[in-house]
């Protein structure tokens, strides 16, 4: 999402919800491909990054030459691109929808593979669970050559995946792009509900008013289907449960225009609960587990440049909540494979299908 500078006032919010009003439930023709990959460039790199320093938190030892990545949703495949130049692995394969990212990946995976060669790659195009056939079958492949590791990122994906994907399964998905493999790592860096905030939480956001904000609060419960509860003016503040705040937050205080608010809409950040999918990797695959909950940097900033003030029922002043989880599930040390030579990367500082042989 831009981190560009903007306003948030009662005439920004009034023109968000004029333009959500008139957008079915299903946004995503209200914006166009150039504008899409334009809202996460850049992205890829941080993605990259993250998961490069998740592989050495996590001892990773997979043989390059034996482990391929898989990225859903990785848009225009510069994760990929890095974590191949980085030596992490060999092989990769990219599933996402739009079809202008998947043209830059192609590019830049074409042009990785003529500067190394060895690299193979595949571009599947869609929906992950529309594209699960094409992937199993090139997944095959590989294992018939003796790829035995695989490493799959979910960044900023999963929780949309439910309203986005027809037919979505996450047993189902995981396990097709799992079973072929011995030595499993799955990286999840989602956004997600606020544990270091109460239920019940009073917001305010100074520059709009609190009949404003509570419109708004209202629009978001209804468009995205969270419980029927109150939301409530208390004075300066508006009474509305965590969840909610955080999404009003995440919507209200990181869409730059009424045109990105609207594309947001499709999607609630919150509905990704990384206890829960931890536990569910680690009971369906026995994977070990850890969860990280964190603020990212880019929501902290918006969150005090904004002077939000957020507090519970008692009148306390509430941290600034966490907005992100990070879920890294992997195969247990004692059951990987053994005698990889060791990695050559390591993470730097922070800042239809198509295939390739």
């Amino acid at each position: 999402m831009h981190h560009a500078t903007h306003q948030v006032s009662d005439e920004s919010i009034s023109e968000m919800l004029k333009a959500a009003a008139v957008v079915p439930t299903n946004q995503d023709s209200c914006i166009s491909e150039e504008d899409y990959q334009g809202i996460f460039a850049k992205q890829g790199l941080r993605n990259a990054e993250r998961l490069l320093q998740a592989l050495a938190d996590s001892n990773w030892d997979a043989d390059p030459d034996q482990c391929c990545i898989v990225s859903v949703g990785g848009a225009d495949g510069s994760e990929l691109e890095h974590l191949l130049r980085k030596g992490v692995a060999t092989k990769a394969v990219l599933v996402e929808m739009s079809g202008l990212g998947c043209g830059l990946a192609r590019t830049r995976l074409e042009r990785l593979a003529a500067e190394q060669p060895g690299i193979t790659w595949l571009v599947a195009q869609g929906d992950v669970t529309e594209q699960l056939d094409c992937v199993e079958q090139f997944l095959v492949g590989l294992r018939d050559r003796g790829c035995k590791s695989i490493i799959l990122s979910f960044q900023a994906v999963l929780h949309e995946l439910p309203r986005r994907s027809p037919n979505y399964c996450r047993q189902l998905v995981l396990e097709r792009l799992l079973y072929l493999f011995e030595h499993r790592l799955v990286y999840c860096c989602e956004p997600s509900t606020a544990k270091n905030w109460p239920k019940l939480v009073e917001l305010r956001v100074p520059g709009v008013s609190p009949h404003q904000l509570t419109k708004v609060a209202e629009f978001l419960r209804d468009r995205l289907r969270f419980s029927a509860e109150a939301v409530l003016p208390a004075g300066r503040y508006v009474r509305m449960g965590s969840d909610l705040a955080l999404e009003v937050l995440h919507k209200v205080l990181r869409s730059v225009d009424a045109r990105e608010f609207v594309y947001e809409c499709g999607e609630q950040l919150t509905s990704f609960d990384a206890g829960e999918y931890a536990g569910f990797l680690q009971r369906s695959f026995g994977l070990g587990v850890s969860v990280e909950r964190k603020t990212s940097g880019s929501f902290a900033s918006a969150y005090r440049r904004f002077n939000v003030h957020a507090r519970c029922m008692l009148g306390e002043t509430l941290d600034v909540p966490n907005s992100h989880s990070i879920v890294i599930a992997a195969t247990p040390r004692q059951a990987a494979i053994t005698a990889a030579p060791a990695p050559s990367w390591s993470p730097a500082p922070m800042p239809a299908g198509k295939h390739g042989t």
